[in-house]
């Protein structure tokens, strides 16, 4: 289940960059829940007015996010299937999520330049010459081939970037 905490959406950063440990003599950065509307309720750090803002990219990004896990069930219910780890560290890590006959792979790049990968997907529901395009940016797309009784797809993805690939629907 995608965890988010309050303030992530509008790009909120801590002091330290970080989630520091919580707990014992380890409590919580003070900071860690910045204020996003403006009024008496002050429990942090106050922002200068009303800082929750449905145009931030971050915003717009966890939207199209929520938005893509609501149409395609697999990314809510899917059997889960490691299909790429990059081996050197940073870089492309693939996994497909396939329920009810319907295969989503979602490929990220952790890396700051950008990162390429052949793999595997499921052949009897993505067989070679499948439509796949990326439901964030449907300009991108790509076709599955078939390689060694299965099927393959090659996956570009920009830096830090994402791609959810689900059967096209041109």
């Amino acid at each position: 289940i995608p965890l988010v905490y309050a303030g992530t959406e509008q790009a909120f950063r801590q002091l330290h960059g970080r989630l520091d440990p919580e707990g014992g003599d380890l409590p919580a950065d003070p900071d860690n829940r910045a204020d996003q509307f403006a009024g008496a309720f002050q429990p942090s750090v106050p922002t200068p007015g009303d800082a929750y803002d449905q145009e931030a990219p971050g915003y717009r990004f966890m939207r199209a996010l929520a938005d893509l896990r609501k149409a395609y069930p697999a990314l809510r219910r899917g059997e889960q299937y490691a299909r790429w780890s990059d081996p050197n560290g940073a870089g492309i890590y693939a996994f497909s999520r396939i329920h009810d006959g319907q295969e989503v792979v979602v490929v990220m790049n952790t890396a700051a330049e950008s990162r390429s990968a052949e793999m595997w997907v499921d052949a009897g529901i993505t067989p070679a010459g499948t439509a796949l395009e990326d439901a964030l940016s449907p300009a991108y797309r790509l076709d599955a081939r078939g390689a060694g009784g299965g099927s393959k797809v090659s996956v570009a993805v920009p830096p830090y970037g994402v791609r959810v690939l689900v059967r096209s629907s041109r």
